[in-house]
């Protein structure tokens, strides 16, 4: 490869949120050849011509780790419109100007509810480098969005539409970010305005970005200030999803949000509190660790030693001579000061809150105006529209064996995943590999454009040919953990997800649990077995605030037939009936066409809303791949054949007579 082709930059640029193409321009060149138009982006990084190989064979970047950039980038976004974010950006500019001149910063209207600040220089950067300076000097800014650092990250164009605002992103002077109202920016962004595509590139001294004893990339310069009013960044805790049994001031302190030289005090309120809830030694080390990495974010503090952590605090809580003891504000003075500092309520650890109406109203009223968060799109348009899933939702799917629920459960997983949902799926019924080769199968298609057999799957594996598959699963089900005990208790589950929570730093918005019967119980009798797995559901999501999706089977009186019988009443769910009352909404799936004698028709999945507590029932037809458990929306032709198919299959199972009422009965004939 020539050193001209090889220092040759590329950008990916995207039409909406998908890989259009890969262009060897400047930045500023395709600025202007996008001009105007709608939901055009920009790769944040730049490739080498080696990547651009890549992405022209398999119209991906996935896999692509070793990007580079000389931008460093700031996307502050606030719900109220964007007029906090403007104002974060402002005191942003102000402490990125004691470093770098002003010739290197641009800033810009995003087009919708928030400010870009792009800091130009002549420097090569990773991914790592990027994120150490940003979170310098964004500590404290609650509007600050610290996940735009990915290596396939991207931005949108300058002078490009937003297309839910009807907005342009715009270019702004500094002196306008200070003086104009964000309905005044907002105003000015109605119209088309051309930013300055400056060619100069601004030299960074070595002195200022040096590397420090653990060879990370960090920004020369004294601590930062925090936000005025909110120097732990408290404000950004959401309490609502904490666990069950936490104050909220332990929450915080869990969220790494204590100050400088009370790390000590502040591991054992942590640590103490998570024995007392029966959390276990590793599983409060991950919460003291993840705690320790949030407080160093937010303070610019060093990390915990190793061996601190173990000596000082899991060592002493965890022993045998520990009381049981916890840390509150009728003990412990520090933690007293705490609440006093920074405005906590001072429960007494045995404190019930008394909760009325009104209380009920400011929540709800939290929970609407953030409502696109706490949904959970399934990707399957039409039972979003009709049932949409939202956290503190309980939701029932009911299939006989082979009807099509994993399958189902995986795709509704593959599309939370890609909107960026943290999710656990509890796999109870399958062992881990045949999940995942359920997986392969799914994103097979995606990278070969044909879905593998079996053969061509395993042939991939002994081969060692096997990166792009392991690459695309991790893109289309990065968001997912996988829990596959056999049978674990709902407490199980419960410590799985809090592991998760506290490894990641993410909140864990679904739970899926395939299938109920697996969850383990210390009672025999079945009916009061389900009853008591199905309240300790219920106490899960409401402790967790997540939704929750349960595989369920039906039971044995419900169905005269196989995977494509319809279940057309939600009484027929197997177990108690409080299991059935329990589920907010509950859906039915069957394949109609999947019997031994008409297998080849198999082409199509049906389902029916049998409970939706806020809604209307209703049945839908979808187009179905069995291979890859992939659902789709039918066409006008694809209603045709499936009618063709029903004459078809009517046809087939004509004699003898029983099998011609059996099959009436199960299509409604």
């Amino acid at each position: 490869m020539s050193s001209e082709n090889n220092s040759k930059k590329y950008f990916r640029v995207t039409q909406g949120f998908n890989i259009a193409q890969m262009e060897a321009l400047s930045e500023a060149e395709i600025f202007k050849a996008v001009k105007g138009q709608r939901s055009r982006f920009i790769s944040t990084y730049y490739y080498n011509k080696e990547h651009f190989d890549k992405f022209t064979q398999t119209k991906s970047v996935a896999g692509i780790t070793d990007v580079k950039t000389d931008k460093i980038w700031f996307d502050l976004d606030s719900d109220d419109g964007g007029e906090q974010a403007r104002l974060d950006s402002i005191e942003l500019v102000h402490r990125l100007l004691k470093c770098f001149p002003i010739e290197a910063i641009d800033v810009y209207y995003s087009g919708n509810k928030g400010i870009h600040i792009i800091l130009k220089h002549d420097k090569e950067l990773t991914r790592s480098e990027v994120e150490a300076i940003t979170q310098k000097f964004s500590s404290g800014l609650t509007s600050f969005d610290s996940s735009l650092y990915d290596q396939n990250q991207i931005l949108r164009v300058p002078n490009t539409k937003h297309e839910k605002s009807g907005l342009y992103k715009i270019q702004i002077t500094p002196e306008e970010l200070e003086t104009l109202s964000i309905d005044k920016i907002r105003e000015i962004a109605r119209n088309n305005r051309a930013p300055t595509y400056s060619t100069d590139i601004v030299k960074i001294s070595d002195d200022l970005l040096v590397k420090n004893e653990k060879k990370e990339l960090v920004v020369k310069v004294d601590m930062l200030p925090p936000q005025q009013g909110d120097p732990l960044r408290i404000k950004e805790i959401d309490f609502s999803s904490k666990p069950h049994g936490w104050r909220d001031y332990k929450w915080a302190i869990a969220q790494g949000c204590f100050e400088i030289g009370t790390r000590n005090h502040s591991m054992m309120v942590i640590a103490s509190t998570c024995r007392a809830l029966k959390y276990g030694k590793e599983h409060t080390e991950a919460i003291c660790n993840a705690a320790d990495k949030l407080h160093c974010s937010i303070t610019g503090d060093s990390p915990i030693e190793e061996y601190s952590l173990e000596k000082e605090v899991l060592s002493v809580v965890f022993s045998p001579t520990w009381n049981g003891g916890q840390y509150s504000i009728e003990n412990d003075l520090n933690l007293k000061e705490y609440c006093e500092k920074y405005g906590f309520k001072q429960e007494k650890e045995n404190h019930v809150d008394v909760i009325n109406l009104q209380n009920i109203h400011a929540t709800f009223k939290d929970y609407v105006k953030n409502i696109d968060k706490n949904t959970i799109v399934t990707g399957i348009e039409e039972l979003d529209k009709a049932v949409p899933i939202t956290v503190g939702m309980n939701f029932g799917i009911i299939g006989s064996a082979s009807s099509g629920k994993t399958a189902l459960a995986l795709e509704i997983l593959k599309n939370t995943s890609l909107n960026g949902v943290v999710s656990v799926i509890a796999s109870l019924d399958m062992h881990r590999t045949r999940l995942y080769e359920k997986i392969l199968y799914k994103v097979s298609h995606d990278v070969y454009k044909k879905t593998l057999s079996r053969n061509e799957l395993y042939q991939k594996f002994q081969d060692d040919q096997d990166t792009r598959l392991s690459d695309e699963v991790k893109v289309q089900f990065g968001n997912v953990y996988f829990y596959d005990r056999s049978r674990p208790t709902v407490d199980d589950l419960r410590k799985f997800i809090l592991n998760v929570e506290a490894t990641t730093g993410q909140k864990v918005k679904l739970l899926m649990i395939d299938y109920f019967e697996r969850i383990g119980t210390d009672v025999s009798d079945a009916t009061a077995a389900s009853l008591k797995v199905a309240n300790e559901l219920q106490d899960l999501l409401n402790d967790l605030n997540l939704a929750i999706i349960t595989l369920v089977q039906p039971n044995k009186f419900s169905l005269s037939g196989g995977p494509d019988t319809p279940i057309l009443n939600y009484t027929a769910i197997k177990g108690s009936s409080f299991l059935y009352q329990s589920f907010r909404s509950i859906i039915s799936i069957w394949r109609p066409f999947f019997t031994p004698k008409t297998r080849d028709l198999d082409q199509f999945l049906e389902m029916a809303i049998l409970k939706n507590d806020l809604g209307e029932l209703d049945t839908f037809k979808f187009n179905w791949d069995g291979k890859t458990g992939s659902i789709s929306g039918m066409s006008e032709e694809d209603e045709t054949r499936f009618q063709s198919y029903i004459a078809e299959k009517k046809a087939i199972l004509s004699p003898p007579g029983g099998e011609e009422q059996q099959f009436r009965r199960h299509n409604g004939f």
